[in-house]
């Protein structure tokens, strides 16, 4: 019966507010008698107080260690935003904080039951980011912990005010960590504002994200810190992966300007129309460690619908030890779930089987003069490709076969790439790669599925006499520049 009056009074609050509710009400719609509701709750607000507690209760130290702070932070306040966010909070939440003024042995429970252990939690997150010497000794958790939970829950019952979106909970993040010290454990690395979780750049897995943190310029510009980690899939394969890589960072660059610089919510879709990358000079990083430095991202051109950011061009540079050493570019459409369903709803059912061994790319090959032909296969075990699903076979799987074809054909690494996707190649029907020499040293690359062109693309080694040069096919508005 206890969550029969819990269901019961959550639909009624979602229905018609927190000052809605009546006990003759709960128990109407509960099928049962007053007596029945007072045997278990002292009154509505006390019921309420069982609601949060059933619904948000939880250890955030046992279930939050992401091992650095800004992480930790960032998954406590995507925890708040839920609570606050959820319809249970935005209909009730403001009346019992104000039941919690007119009592006061309920405001003392409320304390010692809810709030008071979810800022215990928090501040042992703190305490271990203290142990890790992330932050200097005796942080003012306290304070820390007003910094967090105080502007979401302004947002969350002032009628009027903004929503809980993502730049709101980076600011959030950026004002406790300043607040408590925060020291970047890298070196050589410029301070960020907004930290970067796996969610931003559409990964699964932490140690692929190669975006340490993100700073949003007044010129429209975003600054990043960039790394590799040493548990990535990839990294002890540098140097043969190194194109890849900066294909992948750039990437990554891209999605998160548009989560974080342009708006667009972390459930939209991205699909890659264009995408191109060139290691300076021909040289290509042999180490994770010449991974670590900082990309600038400039927005080159956009389009809106109805004011929302659809797609967007960008250009990103990759500079360590204060020189170029890595240049991309990226041409994106962005779709809302609806939108992107829409577009998948005749699409055949991905199972994505793997099609060959593990780290083959291209199989049944067959290489002339002048040409390659070979037909594209996967495996799921590869972690770099496959580290989260999807419906269509996705274009860093297209970027690794035109990368591979043209080390088959020209017999170098392409330092300099570009690809341009057609339309979507599905995992239910072979994939077929075609490679010619276009000059010394550059090839050109034609991905097809049933008969259809997928994908096209070029590469060029590090003994191509002249690169290719990137130019986006598709016109979009032109981005001002700020001064």
């Amino acid at each position: 019966m206890d969550v029969v009056l819990l269901r019961s009074a959550e639909d009624l609050i979602i229905e018609g507010g927190f000052g809605s509710l009546s006990i003759g009400a709960i128990a109407l719609r509960a099928g049962t008698t007053r007596p029945t509701f007072y045997r278990r709750f002292d009154g509505i607000a006390h019921l309420m107080l069982a609601l949060l507690q059933e619904r948000f209760g939880m250890n955030l130290d046992l279930e939050i260690d992401s091992g650095n702070l800004p992480d930790d932070l960032v998954l406590i306040q995507r925890e708040q935003i839920e609570l606050f966010s959820s319809p249970l909070g935005q209909n009730g939440l403001a009346g019992f904080l104000d039941s919690l003024h007119r009592d006061a042995d309920l405001r003392q429970v409320f304390l010692d039951e809810f709030l008071g252990p979810r800022r215990q939690d928090v501040a042992m997150i703190i305490r271990r980011a203290e142990a890790r010497g992330e932050i200097p000794p005796d942080p003012d958790v306290e304070w820390a912990c007003d910094l967090l939970t105080g502007p979401l829950m302004l947002r969350a019952v002032m009628p009027g005010l903004e929503g809980l979106d993502e730049p709101f909970l980076a600011q959030t993040v950026a004002g406790a960590l300043c607040a408590l010290g925060y020291r970047t454990p890298r070196k050589g690395l410029v301070s960020m504002s907004q930290t970067v979780d796996s969610s931003l750049v559409h990964k699964s897995s932490a140690n692929q994200v190669m975006l340490l943190g993100v700073e949003l310029h007044e010129d429209g510009s975003m600054g990043i810190d960039v790394g590799l980690s040493e548990a990535h899939p990839s990294a002890g394969m540098l140097p043969s992966c190194s194109t890849l890589l900066g294909v992948e960072l750039m990437r990554q660059c891209a999605i998160a300007y548009a989560h974080l610089g342009a708006g667009v919510p972390r459930d939209w879709a991205f699909l890659m129309n264009e995408i191109t990358f060139s290691w300076q000079d021909g040289y290509v990083p042999h180490t994770a460690e010449e991974f670590t430095g900082n990309a600038e991202v400039r927005l080159h051109a956009v389009k809106k619908r109805k004011g929302q950011v659809s797609d967007l061009q960008l250009d990103v540079e990759y500079i360590r030890d204060g020189l170029v050493w890595g240049r991309g570019s990226g041409d994106f459409s962005v779709l809302p779930p609806r939108a992107y369903q829409a577009i998948r709803r005749n699409a055949p059912i991905a199972t994505a089987e793997s099609t060959g061994p593990l780290g083959a790319v291209l199989a049944e090959a067959r290489k002339g003069p002048e040409a390659l032909e070979a037909r594209l296969v996967w495996n799921q075990e590869d972690r770099f490709i496959f580290d989260h699903p999807s419906d269509h076979v996705s274009g860093m799987l297209l970027a690794n076969a035109l990368l591979q074809a043209h080390l088959v054909l020209a017999g170098s690494q392409a330092v300099d790439f570009s690809l341009s996707c057609v339309s979507f190649a599905e995992h239910d029907a072979p994939v077929h790669v075609v490679a010619r020499l276009a000059g010394a040293d550059r090839s050109r690359i034609s991905i097809t599925q049933s008969g259809r062109e997928i994908a096209t693309g070029r590469g060029s080694g590090p003994q191509a006499d002249v690169p290719f040069l990137g130019v986006f096919r598709r016109q979009l508005t032109p981005v001002p520049s700020r001064p």
